[in-house]
């Protein structure tokens, strides 16, 4: 069975969902919130990132990292969700031989 992640006030989201994931209507980017949070946790403003720590406690936060759409968040976003959730969740690898920000790397 995969993450499942509800919105509890998606009115509050609108304005990020518009703005992030600007290939998709607010309302169906509401429709993946998973996604959505994740490219708020990754391109977000900082009206974002406090939205997201008003909506979502610390643990939710982590459990959000660990099953983040592989790809979406930078290195650099990644560490710094690490460091302010004293975390080293991350994200599974999009496929063998790749770091979690889809980056392919050299196994020889």
């Amino acid at each position: 069975m995969g993450y499942s992640l509800v919105l509890q006030h998606k009115d509050r989201f609108r304005d990020s969902a518009q703005r992030l994931i600007w290939w998709m209507k607010p309302d169906d980017a509401l429709n993946h919130p998973l996604r959505l949070i994740t490219q708020m946790m990754d391109i977000g403003s900082l009206t974002d990132l406090r939205l997201l720590q008003d909506e979502f406690t610390d643990t939710e936060l982590v459990n959000i990292l660990k099953h983040a759409p592989s790809g979406v968040l930078s290195a650099r976003s990644l560490r710094f969700w690490q460091v302010v959730l004293k975390t080293d969740a991350k994200p599974k690898p999009r496929f063998p031989g790749s770091d979690v920000t889809g980056t392919v790397w050299n196994q020889g």
